[in-house]
């Protein structure tokens, strides 16, 4: 084995990274205890190393987890029209502003006429505008495109109706006007 007493080889060559390769020279230090004591870590690397350490000290914050936003709440019914379950739709949640309520919208989808909203989905609470639209949910085959709509044919034009829901969890069922 060549020990060399240089740290790098010539300008411009990389310098020992733990690997042999044959005639490569290693610093002494590294021949007697298996390291280099000076060893250069790219640029990238660090970066990668500071972002990652970064990264887990948001994690382990709870940045990611939803715990900086406000809090939401489940809101589950039934939504019907015509006296009959909705078969396939969806039910938005728009935090009314006019009313001076803000947040994130709430939505859920509604199946066979039942509906929850999922923990991440729900609402903040207060005045709301609550959007509906319902299908037949029988799959319909779109002409132009030659695929199938799993929603079907509308059974009412968006319904819109103004709620105020509770600072908590709730049961609120909606009936759909002809």
């Amino acid at each position: 084995m060549k020990i060399a007493h240089e740290p790098f080889g010539r300008r411009g060559q990389s310098h020992f990274r733990g690997k042999r390769r044959s005639g490569q020279s290693i610093p002494a230090t590294a021949a007697k205890i298996g390291t280099v004591p000076w060893v250069r870590v790219p640029a990238v690397k660090i970066a990668m190393v500071v972002w990652l350490a970064v990264a887990a000290a948001a994690v382990a914050s709870g940045c990611g987890r939803g715990g900086g936003g406000p809090t939401r709440y489940t809101v589950t019914g039934m939504v019907t029209f015509q006296g009959q379950p909705v078969p396939y739709g969806r039910i938005d949640f728009e935090p009314d502003t006019e009313q001076g309520n803000s947040g994130p919208f709430g939505t859920a989808e509604i199946r066979q006429g039942r509906y929850t909203t999922a923990r991440n989905r729900g609402v903040v609470g207060g005045p709301h505008l609550v959007r509906i639209t319902g299908s037949d949910g029988v799959p319909l085959e779109v002409a132009d495109e030659g695929s199938i709509d799993p929603r079907g044919m509308p059974l009412f034009p968006e319904y819109v109706e103004h709620v105020d829901l509770p600072h908590g969890n709730s049961t609120r069922d909606f009936d759909v006007p002809d």
